[in-house]
Parts: C-alpha cells; structure tokens; sequence
C-alpha cells in the first residue's frame, strides 16, 4: 500500500460495462453454459463432498446441462475474466 506500506488483500476483479452487457443479452442456458463451469470448480475447491456435488448436478440439470458438456460461444478472453471474478 502506497499509503501505510503494509500489504493488503488483492482487490477483487470486476466485470467492465462490456461484459455485464454481453451476460445480460445472453439467453439462460447460454448463460449457464459459461458460469456453471466456472461454479463448478469454486464448489470443488470449497467442498468436495458427495453431497455438494449432488446439488451442483441438480442445478444443471435444472437448465438442461449435462455436467461436462458446457461450453460457450462467448470469446475466450472474456470467459477468462468472469473466471477471474
């Protein structure tokens, strides 16, 4: 910190106006298609349990996703910043 010369947490990344435009004019199963993935891997690391993966599955399939079978028409550098986020 330029201030108090002591180290902080990193702050967190946002979505730009750009990208919260593009994921509000995405239909929803196009926009699960791209955050399921990304949910998918924050619940792993939190909690790897049968039960947790359970729910997650549910919640898929409440949109119609098989697990494993994601994937997106959004370009790949913006993927990468919701995944940042």
């Amino acid at each position: 910190c330029e201030f108090c010369h002591m180290a902080h947490p990193k702050r967190p990344a946002h979505l730009d106006k750009r990208h919260r435009e593009m994921l509000r004019s995405m239909d929803p199963r196009e926009w699960a298609a791209l955050v399921l993935p990304i949910l998918q891997s924050k619940i792993s690391a939190l909690d790897d349990s049968l039960e947790a993966q359970a729910m997650f599955a549910d919640i898929s399939s409440g949109f119609g996703i098989p697990i494993g079978s994601m994937s997106s028409s959004m370009p790949q550098r913006s993927q990468r910043m919701l995944i940042l986020t």
